[in-house]
């Protein structure tokens, strides 16, 4: 009796995990493919250009790649990392943590990069160093002594993305920057342009 319990039990997780993976699997494709085609949309319009180059990293993430879209990006980079819907398991957890799918940027400026620099949001990134932003409760920094001038310059469009913005990292080493953020189809337009008019606050 115990055996057999055991076998149906077996059968039956084994069933629903095959279920919840292709299920997963499938959402998470047609999530991939709505992304893709609004942000493509994005980028083409704000650095105008026709064609935005893509590579696949699973079913649960992929690339777009711009190679100098402007003279002061040098090459600019967006991942798009989804939620893992096919492990029933992780998904869960991911949930539970409150993590959603995000966008992670990077960019090489031509312009020669003098300061190291990172703003993180306190909800997002469970780290203790740094000290507050003026202004902006829960974002926290900690670079040297030429990162200031950056910071307060860029202080009005943290506060726009204070919600979905979980880090902006600015070093003198490629990448030059890497900005990581909740995906959010109502600012989508309003990150990406602010990604390509960081070389005006440098």
């Amino acid at each position: 009796m115990n055996d057999n319990f055991g076998i149906t039990l077996i059968i039956v997780l084994t069933i629903v995990f095959v279920f919840t993976f292709m299920y997963g699997k499938r959402t998470n494709l047609r999530r991939s493919n709505a992304i893709w085609k609004k942000l493509s949309k994005v980028i083409k319009e704000i650095f105008g250009v026709k064609k935005v180059g893509y590579r696949g990293l699973g079913s649960s993430a992929y690339q777009l790649l711009l190679l100098k879209p402007s003279k002061e990006i040098k090459k600019y980079e967006i991942t798009v990392v989804l939620l893992d819907r096919e492990n029933i398991l992780h998904y869960t957890i991911q949930k539970y943590k409150g993590t959603k799918d995000s966008l992670i940027i990077k960019e090489d400026f031509y312009k020669k990069i003098d300061f190291k620099l990172n703003i993180y949001n306190i909800n997002k990134k469970n780290l203790k160093k740094g000290k507050d932003v003026e202004g902006l409760s829960g974002i926290k920094y900690y670079g040297d002594k030429n990162s200031k001038e950056f910071l307060n310059r860029i202080k009005g469009d943290i506060k726009v993305f204070k919600d979905i913005f979980s880090s902006i990292s600015i070093s003198k080493e490629s990448p030059n920057i890497v900005m990581i953020f909740d995906y959010d189809e109502d600012n989508l337009y309003n990150i990406i342009k602010f990604s390509k008019d960081i070389p005006k606050y440098l």
